[in-house]
């Protein structure tokens, strides 16, 4: 696969390569989840409605978890780099 620009340096490591596919993932999530809601809106059946707006809850609440997921990792990735450049120096 191609990457951008920015995202090569990321693709090169096995646990980037990771964080791009669950980034992937979340926006996938994130857009079923509005089409569900949009979905929701404009049917006229209230059971349809409400079945809808649950797998758009729990879609929501999965990128949700992602995005915690990813930031967790970010934030350690960090301070591993910052460990290696003070080794370095």
């Amino acid at each position: 696969m191609t990457y951008p620009p920015q995202q090569r340096a990321l693709a090169q490591t096995p646990r980037g390569r990771e964080a791009i596919e669950q980034l992937r993932r979340m926006v996938r999530l994130l857009e079923s989840a509005e089409v569900l809601m949009h979905h929701a809106r404009r049917t006229r059946d209230a059971a349809q409605a409400a079945v809808l707006r649950r797998r758009a809850e729990r879609r929501m609440r999965d990128a949700a978890q992602l995005r915690a997921q990813l930031g967790d990792g970010q934030s350690m990735f960090r301070r591993r780099t910052a460990r290696r450049q003070a080794v370095r120096t």
